[in-house]
Order: C-alpha cells, then sequence, then structure tokens
C-alpha cells in the first residue's frame, strides 16, 4: 500500500470516528461526555465484560427444568402435529375404503402403492403419538432434532422482558446478536450437553455459547489513537468555553460594579466644577442640561465600561441626553466619526476637564 493510499484510508477512518462520536455525543453534558470517553479508551475490555454479561445471563437460565419444558413442549407439539397426520390419513383412506388393519405380507400383493403409502402414514403418526405419550408420562425426554429444535423461541417466551434488558445493554456500547439465515437467534447449543445438564452430569454455566456480534464501535477497540486525539480536542473546547463563560460573567460583574460606582460618583459638586470650566456639552457644544430634571445631564463613561472602561474621575463626564443616546457603548473616535463631529473641539473640551481620552 503506498503513502498517500494509507494516509488516505487513515483520514476515513478518522472522519468515521467523528462522525460516530458526534452522533454519540449529542447535547450530553460534559459528564456523561466523560463517562463515554472512559468507555472508549477501553473499549475492548468494555464490551469483552458486556459479552460475557450477557451470555451468563443466558447460561443461568438454561437449567435442568427449563430444558425438560423445552422437550415436554416439543413433545406436545410432536403429538399435536402427528394427530393432524393422523387424521388426513384416516380421511384420505375412509375416501378410498382402505382397511386400517396391517395387511399381511401376501394381502400387500393385492394392494396399490397408493393404499399402502396411506396406511403407513396413519400408523406411522398413531405410534408416534403413542411414543411421545409414553415419554412424558414417565418424564423419558430424548434430546433429538425435534425436541431441541426451538430451544431460542422457549428462551425468548419465557424470559422476554429480561432478555430485552441485557439487549439494550449491549446496544448501549453499540453491540447486537448476529441473527441466523433464517433472521431467528441461535445460540448454536449442543444437545449432548443440554441432556447432560439434566442428567447433572454437566453444570448450566459450562454450557459453551457460539454467539456472533455485530459491533457498530468496533473500530475503536485498534485506533486508539484517533478516539483520544478526538476527546482531547474536545475537552479543550469545553474548557475554553467555560473560560469564556467565566470571563463573561467577570466581565458583567465588573460591568455593574463600575455603573454603580460611577452612579455613586455623579455629584452636585462633579457637576458645578465642570460646567464652571467648560458650561457646554463637552462632546457637541450644546446645551448641557441641569443636575436634575426632566432633560439632566447624563453621566457618561468616555471609554465604555463594556469595553474595559473605570469609573474614574477621568474617565467620567456630564455630556447632554441626546449625546449619550446616540454613543451608546460606542468609544470616542467611533462617535466622532459616525456623527461627524469636531474633534479637535471635542479634545479641547475635554483636555480643560482634565479627562483621559
Amino acid at each position: 500500500m503506498n503513502f498517500r493510499k494509507r494516509n488516505y484510508q487513515r483520514g476515513r477512518i478518522k472522519r468515521h470516528h467523528q462522525q460516530q462520536l458526534n452522533a454519540l455525543i449529542g447535547k450530553k453534558t460534559e459528564a456523561e461526555i466523560k463517562e463515554l470517553h472512559q468507555l472508549f479508551l477501553n473499549y475492548e475490555t468494555t464490551y469483552k465484560k458486556a459479552v460475557n454479561k450477557f451470555e451468563n445471563f443466558i447460561r443461568s437460565k438454561l437449567t435442568k427444568s427449563f430444558f425438560i419444558n423445552v422437550c415436554h413442549s416439543s413433545n406436545e407439539l410432536g403429538i399435536e402435529k402427528s394427530k393432524i397426520e393422523k387424521e388426513i390419513a384416516a380421511q384420505k383412506m375412509r375416501e378410498m375404503n382402505i382397511s386400517f388393519e396391517r395387511k399381511s405380507i401376501f394381502g400387500k400383493i393385492f394392494e396399490s402403492a397408493e393404499e399402502e403409502l396411506w396406511r403407513n402414514k396413519y400408523h406411522s403418526a398413531n405410534e408416534n403419538i403413542d411414543r411421545l405419550r409414553a415419554q412424558s408420562s414417565q418424564n423419558n425426554y430424548i434430546f433429538d432434532y425435534w425436541s431441541f429444535k426451538n430451544v431460542e423461541g422457549h428462551f425468548i417466551a419465557e424470559f422476554s422482558q429480561e432478555f430485552e434488558k441485557e439487549k439494550k445493554t449491549l446496544a448501549e456500547i453499540g453491540v447486537t446478536v448476529k441473527l441466523d439465515d433464517d433472521g431467528k437467534l441461535n445460540f448454536n447449543l449442543n444437545k449432548d450437553e443440554a441432556a447432560a445438564v439434566v442428567s447433572g452430569d454437566r453444570e448450566s454455566d459450562n454450557l459453551d455459547l457460539n454467539l456472533n456480534y455485530t459491533q457498530e464501535y468496533h473500530l475503536f477497540m485498534y485506533d486508539r489513537i484517533a478516539v483520544r486525539d478526538y476527546f482531547k480536542e474536545k475537552f479543550s473546547k469545553i474548557s475554553k468555553r467555560k473560560e469564556e463563560r467565566n470571563l463573561r460573567a467577570l466581565a458583567a460583574e465588573k460591568t455593574d460594579k463600575q455603573r454603580s460606582l460611577a452612579s455613586s460618583n455623579r455629584t452636585r459638586k462633579e457637576y458645578e466644577n465642570q460646567i464652571s470650566i467648560v458650561a457646554c456639552c463637552p462632546y457637541c457644544g450644546g446645551n448641557l442640561g441641569g443636575f436634575s430634571g426632566e432633560n439632566a445631564a447624563n453621566f457618561e463613561h468616555i471609554h465604555p465600561v463594556s469595553k474595559g472602561g473605570l469609573s474614574t474621575v477621568e474617565n467620567t463626564v456630564f455630556i447632554c441626553v441626546d449625546c449619550n443616546t446616540k454613543k451608546t457603548n460606542m468609544t470616542l473616535n467611533a462617535f466622532i466619526m459616525s456623527f461627524s463631529m469636531d474633534r479637535d473641539a471635542v479634545f479641547d473640551r475635554l483636555h480643560l476637564l482634565g479627562k483621559d481620552f
């Protein structure tokens, strides 16, 4: 494999990882993401533990009484099936006026092949019914193909809720049980092992299960570096967002404090001191307004609080209502340019007031 092709495949695997992990993480909390991180850092161990737990659950249910019930149920089904076959054969024999008695070798010479066929079907079904009834009455359970055919079906019927719960646990780590070609669950059990469990020669804990699994996240077992790098980047982004939130909270707290301080600094003495030097609005040169009343002068931060401005004497000034409404949180230079003000006149007035700008 050449270098370019190898790099392409690595990139494709990495993108696949990212897509899977992004879908898993969704809107999970930081704590939940950390749990996923631990899961996929140790995915191979987690997978083996989950599969062992699942298979031990199945073994715990495959007891002597369970297998006996399976055989008993299979016998009952076999009896019902044989009864139907017997009745079909009997109906056909009555239509053909065939005797139900078995023929001697000499009698068979004068009998057609079809007559012999239906008589044999009738007697075979009848014998099968007697055999299965005898087995059930004597608790003599024989683990043949037919009695062992639907172990999984009996299992699901009897333990459906617990089984679904265990399957859900597997699904949480992206694992599902493979079905056979007929779309059915298959434990692949050996009937001789089941017979040994019934006879007491073997514990169900030692039964061999040959289940196959589909692993949605199997690549995580072999590419830990990609998983590590993904979560490293994810946690870095989380930390950055937390830091930004903290900074915004601190800035908001500082802004509130500065505005509160500015409010306490807005005194009549400060106002009178300013108009004794510059009687007009320091920005536009128009009417400043009084200290109080409907058009009272506003107390303004020359460099906005939202941009780090402090409530010092040098950074605060009384201005008219109109200028304060227009300036909002703009810097002084931006305000002057936006409203085509006389920069030199503004600077001269602020300089006379001893302001920093």
